[in-house]
């Protein structure tokens, strides 16, 4: 095999890697308290935010209609069991960094960085150079979005109040867009009240369907 045919494979191998897990699933975590025999027949009410940013906004439809799609009942602040808290979460994970010293892949995401391959999840458009390389692969951080769920009792005391019923977690990629939101959202609420650790396939239509 050629030296411009390793690179293409390793380039296929490591997109696939990334995007082709991405497309189908997300990772997920979900822990649940088992002093709180949380079910889809719990009364939640939404937790408010005092100054809600647009993405938040949106956040809270999506919720509200995923919830009632999986038979939750929302009802008033007053008639509430449990609290139901939502935001965006941001992080940074790990990755890797393969660069290239002389020619070679070349990504428009960095132009500052002539002869330079990322395999991350943002993907990027590349340009080949038939001049030899070396190459060295380090370790990058890259931003991951995500949503993030807490379900609290309404105790009526200030320390039942801050007790975490459950809570969930799935991760979105580099934005939680309005189109992927409500995927994200049931695919996550299939494990409400549940413990998961683990990549879940991803749940598109409101039948459940994959």
């Amino acid at each position: 095999m050629t030296r411009s045919a390793v690179r293409w494979a390793l380039l296929l191998v490591l997109l696939a890697g990334v995007t082709g897990c991405a497309s189908n699933t997300a990772y997920v975590i979900a822990r649940r308290d088992i002093r709180f025999n949380l079910t889809a027949t719990n009364k939640l009410t939404l937790a408010t935010h005092p100054h809600p940013s647009q993405s938040t906004r949106a956040l809270h439809q999506t919720l509200v209609t995923v919830l009632q799609e999986n038979g939750l009942e929302l009802v008033p602040p007053a008639a509430a069991e449990f609290t139901l808290t939502y935001w965006l979460d941001d992080s940074w994970k790990p990755g890797k960094k393969v660069i290239y010293r002389k020619g070679g892949w070349q990504s428009d995401s960095y132009p500052m960085s002539p002869a330079t391959f990322y395999a991350d999840p943002s993907g990027g458009i590349f340009d080949y150079s038939a001049e030899p390389v070396i190459p060295k692969v380090v370790d990058v951080p890259y931003h991951v979005q995500g949503i993030r769920l807490k379900v609290y009792p309404k105790s009526g005391t200030a320390t039942g109040q801050f007790e975490t019923a459950w809570e969930g977690y799935i991760e979105g990629g580099d934005r939680v867009s309005a189109k992927r939101g409500p995927v994200l959202l049931r695919t996550l609420l299939q494990y409400f009240g549940q413990d998961f650790i683990g990549r879940a396939n991803l749940i598109r239509e409101p039948d459940g369907s994959r």
